[in-house]
């Protein structure tokens, strides 16, 4: 809901961090299934990062979780690259 609100007060430049601030020395490591979900829709916001908190981040690449999140990751990153001149496109029409 946040994203969507910043996006209709013409703020085009927002987006989410993927995989969330999760400590993994807090024992805090992202569910393969929220990770993949996660991508698949952060894929197609205009900001769109894996972003972990700490330097200790065994867990923030999806290549690091068993299949099929690689897989599915990795399909929904070459669809926003297909698409990424649309996305700027349309970020750059709204500032």
């Amino acid at each position: 809901p946040l994203i969507l609100g910043i996006g209709l007060s013409a703020q085009p430049v927002s987006g989410c961090d993927i995989g969330g601030f999760c400590a993994a020395w807090q024992g805090q490591i992202v569910d393969p299934e929220m990770l993949a979900r996660w991508t698949i829709m952060g894929a197609f916001l205009p900001w769109f990062r894996n972003h972990y908190d700490n330097y200790y981040k065994p867990y923030q690449e999806p290549y690091m979780y068993a299949e099929p999140v690689p897989s599915i990751c990795r399909k929904y990153i070459e669809m926003r690259y297909q698409l990424i001149q649309y996305i700027y496109d349309a970020m750059y029409e709204n500032t």
